[in-house]
């Protein structure tokens, strides 16, 4: 219980996990590929692929929003 209390290590937990989420976003959105790969999986891909990963890279990202402000609270505020 008293680890969870400390905020330095509240902080390195909520920094992480924020950090792998938007990571993670970054990764399914497909914003670290070239421009020639992103139109080959354009053509590639089925509507249903794209809806999927595009709900996946969201739900990522809007998951990351709340952590990386309590990440932010604990190490400026607290």
């Amino acid at each position: 219980m008293s680890l969870f209390l400390n905020s330095g290590f509240s902080q390195r937990i909520s920094g992480c996990i924020g950090l792998i989420l938007i990571i993670s976003t970054i990764i399914t959105s497909g914003a670290l590929i070239s421009g020639d790969r992103q139109r080959a999986n354009d053509n590639t891909e089925t509507t249903n692929d794209k809806k999927q990963s595009d709900s996946i890279s969201i739900a990522c990202f809007l998951a990351a929003i709340p952590i990386l402000l309590l990440w932010g609270y604990l190490k400026y505020f607290k």
